[in-house]
């Protein structure tokens, strides 16, 4: 899906990203409890909403054109949690918490 990412110059560092975290990213829990807290859950999350983007995109474009691309659009899809696989850490019992910032 990355490769539908318009312009090179966001489409690069992406499959970059993606490249060098692609284990990070697999195993990644969405959550800590509600949506996608499993272990894989940010992954399935983040193509989920890539292939509904790319299923819905030609349909509510007919209805109402959009100002951006669908590569523009899965650009943000992508992005849009990607703190997540950094932002939570397995306690000592088992049970994931979020990490502390600061």
């Amino acid at each position: 899906m990355l490769e539908k990412i318009d312009h090179p110059v966001n489409r690069k560092p992406c499959l970059k990203l993606l490249r060098e975290n692609d284990g990070l990213f697999k195993s990644a829990r969405g959550s800590t409890h509600n949506h996608q807290a499993w272990p894989g859950g940010y992954w399935d999350h983040v193509q989920e909403v890539m292939n509904i983007a790319i299923v819905l995109y030609k349909p509510l474009d007919e209805l109402r054109a959009h100002r951006l691309t669908l590569g523009e659009a899965l650009l943000v899809l992508f992005l849009h949690d990607i703190e997540k696989p950094w932002s939570y850490e397995l306690k000592a019992n088992g049970e994931l918490q979020r990490k502390k910032r600061g």
